[in-house]
């Protein structure tokens, strides 16, 4: 167990606060804008860059997810928070297309030194305090409060990129580097004690965990196309703001609203847990279609709706995710199932982007986003089954061994 006091747990939960707040891009708007005007790239090169951000992170993700389960979870959030930090740095002094890639390879490896620790670093500081039962409402009521505050920032930053298109970067690196000085107020809480149950070795055992690893496989897969369709095409979703009339200054704003919104559903994320697992799954996959069939309309007002609708419920999909991966495991090596869960995603980044660039540069942004609407419908049936899969339980003891 922890040797930390209850006043250092407790500072642990409420810094979560600040670093969901600065480890968001405050200038998210505005890249895929700030990389087509000044430093020249195409839609297929929007497109690629997705494609290497995704490529760097499928890389590194699990071993960061192991470093911070080896080395400590807080030695993970600084290298991530200072990587970041020089990756804005590249976007600013050096925006080419190498200066751009460069740092785009940064942010990939900072992201994935940030991801899985940040969430196993609150998951056992919960569990060192007693309350690890509450991780889904704490994680919503947290992700609310900073939501809150980035509102504010996201309506405040890309204001500034008509006296500069430098500077929504340039305080995009004051917010990394905010990041990084909170790091140094954490404190390592170190995994509850393993389990003291033996592991069964007898051959029909072996043959079920096989059984329940591959079926959790299709899950995963299917997991990971759908939080890759949320996220991979976003750059292409800003272009089509702006080409529908919305002033990139102006952008802000719109993701300020789809934060205040997000306030708002953080607080009922854990009603969820009411229902059925395959109720939040089906829900995520109907918001994912919203978000994709609006931009097919090809209609401003439309395209913003469901933009604050469906980006209000994303920031929170994967904190219902998360726990149910980590009860069904019910293992110590959270960071590193996290990253595994988040390497899901990033696989299917590898590809999804390149084909969005290529469509939106043969058929329009708009009716590439229509033939994704179509395509997901066919993912639904995939989903289910992989739903199916899924066991209400945890694992096992046998399979779950905390050195696993």
């Amino acid at each position: 167990m922890s040797q930390l006091s209850e006043a250092e747990l407790t500072r642990n939960v409420r810094l979560q606060v600040i670093l969901r707040v600065f480890q968001k891009r405050v200038f998210l708007p505005l890249a895929a804008i700030y990389f087509t005007t000044v430093a020249g790239f195409s839609l297929s090169d929007i497109g690629l860059l997705a494609f290497w951000f995704a490529a760097i992170q499928v890389v590194a993700e699990v071993p960061t997810g192991m470093f911070a389960d080896r080395y400590g979870k807080v030695t993970s959030e600084r290298l991530g928070a200072a990587m970041n930090v020089c990756a804005t740095l590249l976007y600013v002094f050096a925006p080419s297309k190498l200066g751009i890639f460069a740092g785009m390879a940064l942010e990939a490896i900072g992201y994935s030194f940030f991801g899985g620790a940040c969430e196993a670093l609150l998951h056992d500081t919960l569990h060192a305090q007693g309350r690890v039962d509450q991780y889904t409402k704490m994680a919503s009521r947290i992700q609310s409060v900073s939501l809150a505050i980035n509102a504010v920032l996201l309506a405040l930053v890309p204001m500034t990129y008509r006296i500069d298109p430098r500077y929504p970067f340039m305080l995009g690196t004051l917010a990394y580097a905010i990041l990084l000085a909170s790091t140094f107020f954490l404190k390592e809480v170190y995994p509850h004690k393993p389990r003291t149950a033996k592991t069964v070795q007898t051959i029909g055992a072996k043959i079920t965990i096989l059984k329940l690893h591959r079926k959790f496989i299709l899950f995963l897969l299917t997991f990971g196309i759908i939080s890759a369709l949320y996220t991979a095409p976003s750059d292409f979703v800003n272009l089509a703001l702006r080409d529908l009339g919305l002033q990139p200054q102006r952008m802000g704003i719109l993701f300020a609203a789809a934060s205040l919104a997000g306030v708002v559903f953080g607080w009922f994320l854990h009603l969820f847990k009411r229902f059925p697992f395959r109720v939040y799954a089906l829900t995520d996959w109907f918001m994912l279609f919203i978000w994709l069939a609006s931009v097919w309309t090809n209609r401003l007002w439309v395209l913003m709706a469901a933009y604050v609708i469906t980006m209000a419920f994303w920031r929170y999909r994967r904190i219902i995710y998360q726990e149910k991966l980590l009860n069904i495991l019910q293992t110590n090596k959270k960071a590193t199932a996290l990253s595994v869960m988040n390497n899901a995603g990033q696989l299917n980044e590898l590809y999804i982007p390149l084909l969005f660039g290529f469509g939106a540069a043969a058929f329009g942004i708009p009716k590439t986003f229509g033939l994704a609407a179509i395509a997901s419908i066919g993912l639904l049936f995939l989903w289910l089954a992989a739903l199916r899969t899924i066991p209400l339980g945890s694992v096992p003891t046998a399979a779950v061994s905390p050195e696993v």
